[in-house]
């Protein structure tokens, strides 16, 4: 979940461990509300993806953050 201080652009983008873009996630703007992304383990095809390691960069206006997550299958 994100929260923004004010109407901004929330995306995120979803990359494996060899830094290859597989999905992107966009949530609109945040009003200033708590904001959350979900990914179904897809790419942007919509094909599963194996499980593993993932990075999962969240924009926000000019603020990025940046989390690791494990997809098990």
């Amino acid at each position: 979940a994100v929260r923004a201080a004010s109407d901004e652009a929330v995306s995120a983008e979803v990359f494996d461990v060899m830094g290859r873009r597989v999905a992107t996630l966009e949530a609109g703007t945040s009003a200033g509300a708590v904001v959350e992304l979900g990914w179904t383990g897809a790419d942007a095809s919509g094909r599963a993806l194996a499980g593993g390691v993932y990075v999962v960069q969240v924009r926000q206006g000019a603020e990025r953050q940046v989390v690791k997550l494990t997809l098990l299958r």
